[in-house]
């Protein structure tokens, strides 16, 4: 009852001003909430203490066991504002306590559900790893073999949107831990660190090694150069950057005018939540990029398949799925249909 108050709470002000009365006279009985805004939002949420209690009774029932985890571990009941190394501590914290739930005594959804919450905490975990320097792999094959333990249609209408925002925060960090990729051609990104916390991207051409640098940038975020792909007929080379935890962004390195730039393309612009952008291949005969976007913005779930025109990133044709497009038919990249989670 109070984490159902608390979701009908959250959301605009004056939506909350209706409950306030609905909350002070739970919090007579000892129910206490939290709340902090988000995204321009203000967000109530239960503060657990009974789903703890729950944990501690010896006769609770293993449903009644991952029902209280669930609650405890939920992604959008942590405080944004919380610092790096408190955040870390509380997700071990919600990594040790669904590993009391045993999977094999639960029903379907649940344990469903148990597998979505599991990936989104793994990858929380393998973002952290590697913004520390430390090993990620672990963590993000943890992560990926959770989600694909999932199986949806057990999850109902009302429960997907739980997988949904699993796949963007595990799509998110799909790069973590990845050896560098190969990078074949002329064109080759090497990485310097800038100013503390910034790592400093340079552009260079084998083929002018006296020119120096084509362009250089400089980024808070993780650089996954295993990410790296090459587009030779542009000539343009994309990249994965990831500046926040579920947020993942492509940049594109390309010659316009005679002179080389970086666009970045994002997976939302309004209020972004999670969400990451895939380079998914290119159509030379049309010089268009082909990308895929999913983002949570204001609580729903976008998805969209693109094509993009290379010289100035305009958008050409747009679509829900990849097969209503002619030229992602025939120019998509294998690897990136064998590997990518936007066709979940």
């Amino acid at each position: 009852m109070a984490e159902r108050l608390a979701d009908q709470a959250s959301g605009s002000t004056g939506h909350l001003a209706d409950f306030a009365p609905h909350l002070e006279v739970v919090e007579q009985f000892g129910v206490r909430m939290r709340s902090f805004e988000r995204n321009g939002r203000m967000r109530v949420c239960y503060d657990g203490e009974l789903f703890h209690r729950v944990l501690t009774l010896p006769g609770a029932q293993p449903e009644e066991r991952a029902n209280a985890v669930l609650g405890l571990t939920r992604p959008d009941c942590i405080d944004p504002d919380l610092g790096p190394v408190p955040r870390g501590a509380l997700d071990t914290e919600r990594s040790q306590l669904l590993e009391q739930v045993k999977d094999g005594e639960l029903s379907a959804m649940t344990r469903s559900r148990l597998h979505a919450r599991r990936a989104g905490v793994w990858a929380a975990l393998a973002y952290a790893h590697d913004r520390r320097g430390e090993p990620a792999v672990a963590a993000a094959q943890r992560a990926l073999a959770e989600l694909l333990a999932v199986h949806p249609d057990d999850l109902g209408d009302d429960r997907r949107p739980e997988y949904v925002d699993a796949v963007l925060r595990v799509s998110a960090i799909r790069w973590a831990g990845a050896l560098p990729a190969a990078q074949p051609g002329p064109l080759t990104l090497s990485l310097a660190p800038g100013s503390p916390g910034q790592t400093c991207i340079t552009l260079e051409d084998a083929h002018r090694p006296r020119a120096g640098a084509l362009i250089r940038r400089c980024t808070y975020g993780i650089v996954r150069l295993a990410s790296i792909q090459a587009i030779l007929q542009g000539p343009a080379l994309v990249l994965a950057v990831q500046p926040l935890e579920g947020w993942r962004e492509l940049w594109v390195f390309h010659e316009r005018a005679g002179s080389w730039t970086i666009d970045v393309l994002s997976p939302g612009l309004d209020n972004p939540e999670e969400g990451y952008v895939d380079f998914a291949g290119y159509a030379p005969g049309t010089r268009r990029l082909l990308i895929a976007r999913e983002v949570k913005d204001r609580g729903r779930f976008r998805r969209s398949f693109e094509e993009l025109r290379l010289d100035d990133l305009a958008l050409v044709r747009q679509a829900s799925s990849p097969e209503l497009l002619r030229d992602f038919g025939r120019w998509q990249e294998v690897v990136w249909r064998r590997d990518t989670l936007a066709l979940h």
